[in-house]
């Protein structure tokens, strides 16, 4: 089941996700042990390719039942902006948020998009192409083919989506904030025609949006942007050929 065709020339990241024999309680919180057997990235890298400065650290942590894809995120950060809240489907990546990126099938046709920022505000978003070219071997789309050839329904909201965040601070300061994703296999495997998650593969990325703002004027003053498959910075909606493959193995 599932796809994971490569983009020409474009090496991919791997990661293979283990089956979750404790579910994650999915309340954001550090003492969930569920995540202690999850399969786990221990560093994002810069979307601009010419950038050096040093990343605020991010771990991404990911395990899977017959009903739910489950990720985590673990971020390390000083700085907490929200400019849009829980605002549902705010433009949440104009302050701090982390994203999800997932093609079930791998042809890049059909693919959704879920942001989560620190207090909890969701964007989800179902990524639709048509264009000639062939998406899951173009590593990213023409920017002219939106919105002629690629649509990104932003009223669409996933069902039985879950998703959960937390801040911790420390001497009054925040030191990091956590996101849980619960992403069902229902919603996401609708074009497989299945309801439950089996060991498969998928095409996925994970994406962190930071930087500093300036809260007097409440605006970011630089976007630092980091993924784990590699895009350019803004893309990542036009870059299903550039998504990771991730293996759902057998429990």
């Amino acid at each position: 089941m599932g796809c994971a065709t490569q983009p020409h020339s474009i090496p991919l990241p791997a990661i293979a996700a283990p089956y979750a024999t404790v579910t994650p309680k999915g309340n954001a919180q550090p003492d969930d042990t569920a995540w202690q057997h999850a399969a786990t990235i221990n560093e994002l890298s810069h979307c601009d390719r010419k950038a050096t400065s040093k990343l605020n650290p991010t771990v991404v942590k990911v395990l899977w039942d017959k009903d739910y894809l489950y990720v985590r995120f673990i971020c390390e950060d000083d700085q907490i902006f929200t400019p849009h809240a829980k605002t549902r489907d705010g433009r949440h990546h104009q302050g701090d948020v982390v994203e999800v990126f997932i093609d079930p099938i791998g042809d890049g046709r059909q693919y959704v998009e879920v942001q989560v920022n620190p207090v909890g505000g969701v964007l989800d978003v179902l990524h639709m192409n048509t264009t000639s070219q062939v998406p899951s071997s173009t590593p990213i789309l023409p920017r002219e083919d939106w919105p002629t050839n690629h649509w990104g329904v932003f009223e669409w909201d996933m069902p039985e989506l879950r998703t959960a965040s937390s801040t911790h601070w420390q001497a009054g300061k925040p030191v990091q904030w956590i996101s849980d994703f619960a992403i069902p296999a229902k919603t996401l495997l609708r074009r497989l025609a299945v309801e439950h998650f089996e060991p498969m593969q998928m095409r996925i990325n994970f994406l962190r949006c930071d930087g500093p703002a300036d809260l007097s004027t409440h605006k970011r003053t630089r976007l630092i942007a980091s993924s784990w498959a590699f895009v350019p910075t803004g893309l990542p909606h036009l870059a299903p050929g550039s998504m990771g493959i991730i293996t759902l193995t057998d429990k």
